[in-house]
Order: structure tokens, then C-alpha cells, then sequence
């Protein structure tokens, strides 16, 4: 099998508790690179949603009993790992019971609450941004909407100008779907966090619509359509994560 024919990494979900101003971490007895101290998290099993991963996952290594959060969506963000090109999911968990040890001896060697502002001395190479901005009840985007505006002008120039085909289109356009994966969660949150209305229900059909355009591939419709279309999405789901971020 040739390098670039590798099947793809299996995607790992992780837990992230916090508890008290204190989060819940696991060393690794296999350190991966920079990795030792880590959230708990495991790879998820086959048709396994990473809200109940990162329970599953929580529970078995640490012994500490997790529910999705409650009042938010759960998933914090996705990103593939700089160090192991692994894909993670990072789940935020309520509390429920228990307290930390070492409940699975073949994977991990140490289990423990760690204090907000210490959890970097941990994770010396770097917490996910949005993970650390989520501990500090903030709201970070994962992507730069100055770059998501610049795409989604451009793909609505070259709808116009009919010229649909070629890698750099195709690049476009994957760029699209990346946008619309990662702004969906925060946007979800927003649409999550209105009063019951309209509006609310404007905003969370269009983010389930703009996952559906997402997930479409380019083989499948008019390729002009799918482009306005994912430029549309794109649009939709920034200004709504924007909006959040400025409310906060």
C-alpha cells in the first residue's frame, strides 16, 4: 500500500471536564512525541457519537462518571492533532460523580484534577485554542473570518464567471466545507443560546441545512450550485458564530 493510499486515522474523542476551576487530565504510559499529559479520550467505536465516546472514554481511564454538557453543544471543536495527525474531537462533560485514578493501568499512569490557569504546564506545546477558551468561559473561532470572506467572495465571482472546473476550484471548494465544519458548532451555540422564536429556529435550520451542503460531494448536483451554495453556508455560519463572539 503506498504512502498516499494509507487508510485514514481513526477519529478519537476526548472528555473535557471541568469541575471547580479544576480539569480533568490523564498521562499517557505510551507518550506520543510532546504528548504525555492529555485529556481522557479513546477512539470511537464503530457508529459511536463522540458525546458518548468521550463518557465512555472518561469513565474507563479515569473512573469519573461524565455527562454531556448541558445548555451547549457539546462538541467544543474538531482539529487534526499537529504532532500525531490523529482527528479529535473534544467534547465538553458535566460532572457527575467519582473521584480520578487510575482505572485503565495498560493506558494511563496518572489521573488528577489540574487548575485552570496551570493546565498549560501540563500541555506545555499548547492547548486547543477554542478547549482553553472554553475553560476560560470564552468563545474563540477556529478560523479567521477575514479568510472565510475572502473565499466566499471569490467563490461567488467564479460562480458568475462560469468557470467551475480544476484544482484550484476544487481547493475552493474543500476550503468551504472546512469552514462550514468548524464554524458549525459555534454557530449551533449561538442559535442554542436565543429565546425560543423565529429567529432561533432560523438559525438552527440553517446550520443543519449548511452540514447537509457540507457533506454533499462534488459529484452530486449543479457544480454552480454547490458552490453558491457552500458560499452561502459559509456566509451564514460566520456571521451567526461572529454574532456569538460579540455577545459574549
Amino acid at each position: 500500500m503506498t504512502a498516499d493510499r494509507l487508510p485514514p486515522l481513526p477519529t478519537v474523542a476526548l472528555g473535557v471536564v471541568s469541575h471547580q476551576q479544576m480539569v480533568l487530565l490523564v498521562r499517557r504510559r505510551v507518550v506520543e512525541g510532546r504528548l504525555a499529559w492529555q485529556f481522557p479520550g479513546g477512539v470511537l467505536l464503530d457508529g459511536e457519537l463522540p458525546e458518548a465516546g468521550a463518557v465512555r472514554e472518561t469513565l474507563e481511564e479515569t473512573g469519573v462518571s461524565v455527562a454531556p454538557a448541558i445548555g451547549r453543544v457539546p462538541v467544543i471543536g474538531r482539529r487534526t492533532h499537529p504532532d500525531t495527525g490523529c482527528p479529535l474531537v473534544y467534547v465538553a462533560c458535566d460532572y457527575l460523580s467519582g473521584e480520578p485514578y487510575v482505572a485503565a493501568p495498560r493506558e494511563v499512569t496518572h489521573s488528577a484534577w489540574v487548575p485552570h490557569d496551570a493546565i498549560q504546564q501540563f500541555i506545555p506545546q499548547g492547548v486547543f485554542a477554542p478547549v482553553l477558551a472554553y475553560l476560560h468561559g470564552r468563545e474563540v473561532l477556529p478560523v479567521r473570518l477575514a479568510e472565510v470572506t475572502a473565499d466566499v467572495g471569490l467563490a461567488r465571482k467564479i460562480a458568475r464567471g462560469g468557470r467551475l472546473h480544476g484544482p484550484f476550484v476544487a481547493a475552493l471548494r474543500g476550503r468551504l466545507r472546512g469552514y462550514v465544519e468548524v464554524l458549525a458548532d459555534p454557530a449551533e451555540r449561538y442559535g442554542r443560546g436565543l429565546p425560543e422564536g423565529q429567529h432561533r429556529e432560523v438559525v438552527l435550520g440553517t446550520v443543519r441545512y449548511a452540514r447537509q451542503v457540507a457533506g454533499a460531494g462534488d459529484g452530486e448536483g449543479d457544480p454552480e450550485a454547490t458552490l453558491i451554495l457552500l458560499a452561502r453556508s459559509a456566509d451564514d455560519l460566520a456571521r451567526y458564530a461572529a454574532t456569538a463572539r460579540g455577545t459574549r
